[in-house]
Parts: structure tokens; sequence; C-alpha cells
């Protein structure tokens, strides 16, 4: 009975197949080039999410400076005394102009002093000079700010339009009544997948002076 168990366990033994070297090696191969595959797959998943993410960082991050600039326009010209000579917008170019207000309401711009802001209560510079720096919109306040800090950065695209009344572009500063900006912001971060990621948003804004 005992020899008898002993051919039926070998005679099981011997009907087992196992796995040849040949076998072994095309199922790694076609492991590998599975998860390779599948590696391609998440690396290019992971760049688009980091475009995408870099895109509305972008496109916060430029639309509240945007905000604030274009907040200063439009409220540009506060002249209390209506002074005639007094022009809410001076100096200005495609890539920067100056805004001004007659904060202590004395008839002339004092463009060394800090005015109590009747409206805010806070300090203001009469002369607030918005200008393109390398790729940095940036602004300084009279009075106020030692330098020029950015507004907004990574601007690789930036003009800004004088229209007068009648909606033609105009170059006579008392003729100003409304400012047409348009900003091209990148924002460069990253590094996915050994390459900086980049992202680019533009921004174009129509703002109506209302002291004019």
């Amino acid at each position: 009975m005992t020899t008898l168990r002993k051919y039926l366990s070998m005679a099981a033994l011997k009907g087992e197949r196992g796995f040849t070297l040949a076998e072994l090696l095309v199922v790694t191969a076609l492991v590998g080039l599975v998860m390779a595959g599948i590696f391609t797959l998440l690396v290019s998943s992971n760049q688009s999410y980091m475009r995408g993410t870099n895109q509305i960082e972008a496109q916060q991050s430029a639309r509240v400076a945007m905000a604030r600039l274009i907040q200063e326009v439009r409220e540009a010209g506060y002249n209390p005394r209506g002074v005639t000579t007094f022009n809410p917008i001076v100096t200005f170019s495609a890539t920067g102009f100056t805004i001004q207000n007659d904060w202590n309401a004395n008839g002339v711009i004092d463009n060394t002093l800090i005015i109590t802001d009747p409206v805010k209560g806070t300090g203001r510079g009469e002369q607030t000079i918005y200008a393109l720096s390398g790729n940095d919109l940036t602004r300084r306040e009279t009075g106020v700010d030692a330098a020029a800090a950015p507004l907004i950065s990574g601007v690789t695209a930036l003009s800004f339009q004088y229209l007068d009344i009648n909606d033609a572009a105009t170059a006579t500063a008392a003729s100003i009544r409304t400012v047409v900006i348009t900003a091209t912001v990148r924002q460069n971060t990253g590094p996915a997948s050994g390459a900086l990621q980049s992202s680019q948003v533009v921004l174009t804004n129509r703002v109506r002076l209302r002291n004019k």
C-alpha cells in the first residue's frame, strides 16, 4: 500500500509542468512594456494637471493685480476744486502711465507728500506710476513708496491704449476718457518630469474714467 502511494505521488509530480527561462523572459518583457505604457500615461496626465493648475494660478494672481489697477484707473482724477488744468492721467505711453489725484484738495499735485485719502482714511500719494520693467508691471505711489514694486510678474506683453470720448486713439492727456489694458502673463512652476511647466493667460480690460 505504501509503495502504491509513493508511485502515485511520483506520477503526479511528473505530470506538473513548470515555466522555462524563455517563457519567464517573455512574460517579463510584456510586463515591462505594460508598465512603461502606464508610466508614460501617468507622466502625460501629471503634465496636463500641472499646466491646468499653473494656468489657474496665473489667472488668479494676474486678475487680482489687474483688479487693483483697474480700480485706480477708474477712480483717477479726484479733483474737488475742479481745476481745469488737472488731468487724471499724465506721462502716458504704450507700457506705462501716471495717475493723479488731488487728495488734499489744494488744487495742485504734491508728489512728495503723504496725503490722507478722504475716502479710505489711509496715507496716499497724489501720483501713482505704473511702468513695465523687464517682465514686471511695477507700481510706485509717490511719497509713499521708496521704490517701484512689482504688481504683476511674468508679463511677456503689455499694451495700454488711450481713447477719447469718441473711442478714438488720443495722444492728449486732457482728452483721455478710456484706457484699454491688454496684458499677457506667463507663470512658470514645476518641475514636472524634469521640465519646467509654463502657462500663459491674456487679460484685456476696458476702463472708463469716472472723473472725466
